[in-house]
C-alpha cells in the first residue's frame, strides 16, 4: 500500500490530543483524514479533510454510522482514542479488512475491565493493588480494610468518580451516593508515590517496541503537564506486559512508583494511544506515524529508535480559525 494514498479515519476528534495528532500525521504524509466525533463543535473538524458527527460509541447506532463512513470514504486505516468504541471498531475493521491501529480484542477487553485487569496482573507476576469488586465487601470485612483505599468505577476513563477513602466512616458515606450495582465498582489499595503515564509503542511483534515513561507533574482528568523521563523499573514492567500478553498494538500505562520501596504499581492500562502521545512525538519518537508505517508494511525497528529525555509538555487551549465551518 502506498503511504501517500491513505484515507485515515480518526474518531474522538474533539479529544485533547487529536487535533495535534491530525497535524502530526498530515505533516509527515500525504493523506486524507476523515474526523468523526459526537460533538458538532469538535476542534478536529477544523483540521480534517472531511468530518462527520456520529452517535456515542456506546450507542447501538454507532456501528451503522461508522460503517457507512468507512464505505463512503474508502477508508484504509482507523485510529480511535475512545474506549467505548474500541471493541466495535475491532470487529468492524476485521469484518471489512481495514487496518485498525489498536491492540488485539482480548487485550482491549482485559484492560477496559479494571477488575479483570487486576486479576491479569496477579497472573503474570506484576505488583498489584489487590483489586476487588465493591460487592465483595461485607459489613464484617469493611472493618478490616487496610486504609487508605481507592474506590472507582470498574469501567470508565478520564479520572471520573474516583474517591480516596481513609476510613470505614468515609466509605459508608460514599456508598450512600452509589446508585448502580456494586459489581460496577472496584476497590484498590492506595499507593503513595510518584505517578507516571507511559507510551508503549508496539504493533504486531511483541519483541519490537519502544517504551517512553512520562513523569506527571499536573493532572486534571487528563495529563496537563508532564516530562519524558527514563525509568528502568517502568520499562521492565511494561516489557513484561508485552512478553506475557502480546498486545499487538500501542497502549498507555498509568502507574505509580511508591515512596518507600520504589516499586512500580500499574493501576490502569488504556489500550490505545494516550493523550500524552504528543509528548512522545515531541521527544523525538513519532509513535503515530511509525506505527502507521508498520501497519502498511514498512519495516521499522523500534528497539533502535532514540528519544529525548526531559522534554516538557504543557497542555493549554489552542485557538482555531476557519471561514468554512458554521456552528449551529
Amino acid at each position: 500500500m502506498n503511504k501517500q494514498n491513505l484515507n485515515i479515519l480518526i474518531t474522538g476528534s474533539g479529544g485533547p490530543a487529536v487535533p495535534s495528532m491530525i497535524k502530526i500525521i498530515k505533516n509527515y504524509r500525504k493523506c486524507n483524514i476523515i474526523a468523526v466525533d459526537m460533538n458538532k463543535n469538535s476542534a478536529g473538524f477544523f483540521l480534517a479533510d472531511e468530518f462527520y458527527i456520529v452517535p456515542s460509541g456506546e450507542s447501538k447506532k454507532f456501528e451503522k454510522s461508522i460503517k457507512k463512513i468507512l464505505l463512503e470514504n474508502n477508508i484504509n486505516l482507523v485510529i480511535s482514542v475512545v474506549d467505548e468504541e474500541l471493541i466495535t471498531l475491532s470487529d468492524l475493521c476485521k469484518q471489512m479488512d481495514i487496518i485498525c491501529i489498536q491492540p488485539k480484542k482480548t487485550f482491549i477487553k482485559d484492560c477496559l475491565d479494571k477488575k479483570k485487569f487486576g486479576d491479569v496482573q496477579k497472573k503474570i507476576g506484576l505488583n498489584n493493588l489487590n483489586t476487588k469488586l465493591l460487592s465483595e465487601l461485607t459489613l464484617f470485612n469493611k472493618k478490616n480494610i487496610d486504609y487508605p483505599i481507592i474506590l472507582k468505577p470498574r469501567f470508565g476513563r478520564g479520572s471520573r468518580n474516583i474517591y480516596k477513602i481513609n476510613s470505614t466512616k468515609e466509605l459508608n458515606k460514599i456508598l450512600k451516593k452509589i446508585t448502580n450495582s456494586y459489581d460496577q465498582w472496584i476497590i484498590q489499595k492506595f499507593i503513595s508515590g510518584t505517578e507516571y503515564t507511559v507510551s508503549v509503542v508496539n504493533f504486531g511483534n511483541k519483541d519490537n517496541y519502544a517504551i517512553i515513561p512520562k513523569l506527571i507533574i499536573l493532572k486534571e482528568g487528563i495529563t496537563k503537564i508532564a516530562k519524558s523521563i527514563y525509568n528502568k523499573k517502568i520499562e521492565n514492567a511494561c516489557a513484561l506486559i508485552l512478553k506475557k500478553l502480546d498486545p499487538q498494538g500501542p497502549f498507555n500505562v498509568q502507574c505509580v512508583i511508591d515512596d518507600k520501596k520504589r516499586q512500580v504499581f500499574i493501576f490502569e492500562i488504556n489500550p490505545r494511544f494516550s493523550t500524552s502521545t504528543t509528548l512522545t512525538v515531541a521527544s523525538g519518537l513519532d509513535e503515530i506515524n511509525l506505527i502507521i508505517d508498520m501497519a502498511i508494511g514498512k519495516k521499522v525497528n523500534l528497539n533502535k529508535k532514540n528519544w529525548d529525555k526531559n522534554v516538557m509538555m504543557i497542555r493549554n487551549h489552542t485557538d482555531y480559525f476557519s471561514n468554512k465551518y458554521e456552528f449551529n
